[in-house]
């Protein structure tokens, strides 16, 4: 969904790119976000017979938070091999950040109409769901020139 569907929304999006680099640096992860939405959402609403309607907000607020979550996590594990009173500081900061990411989640969820219930499909129905949308990626992808089918991610920010 990423790989394939970035460039093809940012093609389509190109026309409309705002001029201000933090409104292209939203737009960026809106478009990362729904291309990845568009590939799982058939998948989790067959498995949990839900669709969420708030997940594009929810990750808008909450992935500027997981890089520094990794990071904190790397550093309070390499310091907690040294020692654990050195890696309590950064163990604390940690704990905040993590603290945010789920009281963002447990929030959104709880918003009336925040995700719908589903009716169950067959393993076949949902075959035909992915064979459609590849179908689709792949079409929309091929008609792509070669420059904007390989247009990184962190070009998404300037070509969106």
């Amino acid at each position: 969904g990423i790989v394939y569907g970035v460039p093809i929304i940012n093609n389509a999006l190109s026309p409309f790119a705002p001029k201000k680099k933090f409104f292209r640096g939203m737009i960026s992860m809106m478009i990362v976000t729904f291309a990845a939405t568009i590939l799982t959402t058939p998948l989790l609403a067959a498995t949990f017979g839900r669709i969420s309607l708030v997940s594009l907000l929810a990750n808008l607020l909450i992935v500027p938070l997981v890089e520094p979550a990794t990071i904190l996590t790397l550093v309070v594990v390499l310091i907690a091999l040294l020692s654990a009173t050195l890696a309590m500081p950064f163990g604390i900061i940690l704990y905040i950040v993590l603290a945010i990411i789920m009281r963002i989640a447990q929030f959104l969820a709880l918003l009336p109409g925040a995700s719908i219930v589903v009716t169950p499909m067959s393993p076949f129905i949902l075959f035909a769901i992915y064979g459609v949308l590849f179908v689709s990626l792949f079409y929309f992808w091929s008609r792509l020139s070669l420059c904007q089918r390989t247009s990184s991610l962190g070009n998404t920010s300037q070509q969106a």
